[in-house]
C-alpha cells in the first residue's frame, strides 16, 4: 500500500530533506470511526377507534332545521323545505328538474299532484337519511313505492319492495299485485300471483275485495 508515485528513491538521496539516511515527514491523518445513531422510541400511544359515520343524522338534522333550504314543495295544504343539490344527488328525476336543460334554475316552488303530505314527508326522509320513521307502516309502503318510482329512486323502491314482499297476504296480496302492474315491479307481481295460485289460498283471495276489483276493472292480470 502507499503512494508509487509520491517521490523517486533518487530525488530523496539529492534533496536536502535527507540527513543522516533518515527523513521526518508531517502529516495529518483522519480516522473515520462508525456512524452512531441514537435510538429514539416514540411513547405507546393507543389506537383511537374511528367512530362510525353518523352522516344520516346530520342530514336528518338539516333538513328538519331549514337551514340552507332553497325549495320548497307544496303537498295539498303543507309545505316541505328541501335542498335541491341533495335531492338531485339523490334522483335523476329530481336533478332533471333542478339542473336539467329545460329547469328553471330560479325554481322556488313546485307543487306536488297526486300525493298525500305523509307519503312526501316519508319520501324526504329517505332522500335525506336512507331511513323511514316509525310513522311508516303497512299500506303506506305501497305509497312510498309509487312515489319512489316516480322519483326514480331506487334505494326507497327496493327498501319498500322487501318491505311489501314480507307483507303479502290474503287481505293485502290484490293491491301489492295491482301496484306492481302499476310500476313494472316484476318481483312483486310474480310474488303475488304466485300466492294467489297456491291452492291454499286461492279461495280466501278470491272472496276479498281487492280481488274482485281486479277481476272487474282488470281482468288482463
Amino acid at each position: 500500500w502507499g503512494w508509487d508515485d509520491f517521490l523517486e528513491i533518487s530525488e530523496l538521496e539529492s534533496s536536502k530533506y535527507l540527513k543522516d539516511d533518515s527523513i521526518r515527514i508531517r502529516c495529518s491523518i483522519s480516522i473515520l470511526l462508525p456512524a452512531t445513531v441514537k435510538e429514539f422510541r416514540l411513547r405507546e400511544n393507543p389506537i383511537i377507534a374511528f367512530p362510525p359515520t353518523n352522516i344520516n343524522n346530520d342530514l336528518k338534522r338539516l333538513l328538519e332545521s331549514g337551514n340552507g333550504c332553497d325549495v320548497v314543495f307544496e303537498v295539498d295544504d303543507q309545505k316541505f323545505n328541501a335542498h335541491k343539490s341533495i335531492l338531485a344527488a339523490r334522483s335523476p328525476v329530481f336533478n332533471a328538474l333542478f339542473f336539467g336543460s329545460l329547469s328553471d334554475p330560479n325554481v322556488k316552488c313546485v307543487p306536488i299532484q297526486d300525493m298525500d303530505p305523509h307519503v312526501f314527508k316519508g319520501l324526504l326522509e329517505f332522500v335525506y337519511c336512507d331511513e323511514l320513521s316509525g310513522e311508516v307502516y303497512g299500506s303506506m309502503h305501497q305509497s312510498l313505492f309509487v312515489a319512489a318510482d316516480r322519483y326514480d329512486f331506487n334505494q326507497l323502491k327496493i327498501h319498500c319492495q322487501n318491505k311489501l314482499y314480507q307483507g303479502i297476504c290474503v287481505e293485502t296480496v290484490a293491491s301489492i299485485l295491482l301496484m306492481a302492474e302499476m310500476t313494472n315491479s316484476s318481483v312483486l307481481k310474480s310474488a303475488c300471483l304466485e300466492y294467489i295460485t297456491c291452492s291454499e289460498n286461492i279461495e280466501e283471495v278470491m272472496e276479498t275485495e281487492g280481488f274482485r276489483y281486479i277481476a272487474e276493472n282488470h281482468p288482463q292480470l
